[in-house]
């Protein structure tokens, strides 16, 4: 197996193990006691029927994988994080098909949240620190990422400029 499939191997097993211990938090939570339903995205920044939202979320998802996603992985930064932010938009739009609301347990001085929250934070979190690092590594080497919008590609370029 070469690398790239290698990579795109862990970042679906890396994807459906958040799914399945997302999953499986939630199914223990609310055995130990009521979990709280929350029928909102994001803060109660979009409210609306759960089905309505779930497909949202699949269209949000997959056009973040398919654009940003891309770029992310053609500039060399590990798919991990993508995954992260995957196996938790699955985790939560799991929830809306099935029982209408996404079912939040943790509380944090912010709000109450769930491992699938936890890890579409952590993956975005990481995802940004380690675009950062990318970018400043490859202005250390004269390169820059050139991004072409017609074709969704994103190369490495020498820099003579810089």
């Amino acid at each position: 197996m070469d690398g790239s499939r290698t990579r795109v191997s862990i970042a679906v097993a890396l994807t459906v193990a958040v799914v399945v211990v997302d999953q499986a938090a939630k199914a223990l939570a609310e055995r130990a006691r009521p979990t709280t339903p929350n029928p909102a995205l994001a803060f109660n920044i979009a409210t609306g029927p759960a089905r309505v939202l779930a497909v949202f979320c699949i269209l949000m998802l997959g056009l973040f994988l398919c654009v940003i996603g891309r770029w992310t992985v053609q500039i060399g930064i590990s798919p991990a994080f993508l995954a992260l932010i995957a196996g938790g938009g699955i985790g939560n739009t799991l929830d809306r098909v099935r029982l209408g609301a996404v079912r939040d347990f943790i509380p944090t001085p912010w709000a109450i949240v769930n491992v699938a929250d936890i890890a579409v934070a952590a993956g975005v979190l990481a995802l940004v620190v380690a675009t950062i690092a990318r970018v400043r590594s490859l202005r250390l080497a004269s390169c820059r990422i050139a991004l072409d919008l017609p074709t969704l590609r994103a190369t490495i370029v020498r820099d003579n400029t810089i």
